[in-house]
């Protein structure tokens, strides 16, 4: 049980961070994603039964909104490992315009048990998430829009 927990939760933390996450090293979203994965399954532990995906994908939400302000944080210091200590206002503003919401109701629907092209859309879905932020800062994201990846991005 421990392991499937390990691995459906390995799985909401890859999709959870698949907007900003850059590190070589044990960085702070590293840091909290081990710290929610062991309270999540320090409850389901404590529920004594198995938890079905539905059930942690809820408890991980409620856990990363308990923690905002801490993984707005870490958005902003990995979008300033992304584009650079010289775009810290930048940083600051997707941080501020990302709608974690959407993305954290994303996240609970994928990890329901979704099929491989409802988590192909979900991932699209919290791709663009990110893009209307960077949008909303006055940037986009290379990879979301191809055909810009080449223009010089505005600061």
């Amino acid at each position: 049980m421990k392991n499937i927990l390990k691995n459906v939760l390995a799985g909401l933390f890859f999709v959870v961070f698949t907007i900003t996450a850059i590190a070589v090293e044990k960085s702070k979203g590293d840091i909290l994603k081990e710290q929610i994965s062991n309270e999540v399954l320090q409850e389901a532990k404590i529920a004594g039964y198995s938890l079905a995906a539905e059930e942690l994908a809820k408890i991980m939400v409620v856990k990363l909104r308990e923690r905002l302000d801490e993984y707005k944080e870490i958005v902003k210091e990995d979008c300033i490992k992304i584009n650079g200590e010289d775009n810290d206002s930048l940083c600051q503003c997707f941080s501020d315009k990302l709608d974690y919401d959407a993305q954290f109701s994303i996240l609970a629907k994928l990890f329901s048990g979704s099929s491989v092209e409802d988590t192909r859309k979900s991932l699209q879905a919290i791709k663009d998430i990110g893009n209307e932020a960077y949008k909303a800062c006055g940037r986009i994201l290379a990879d979301a829009v191809p055909d810009a990846a080449s223009e010089k991005q505005k600061p």
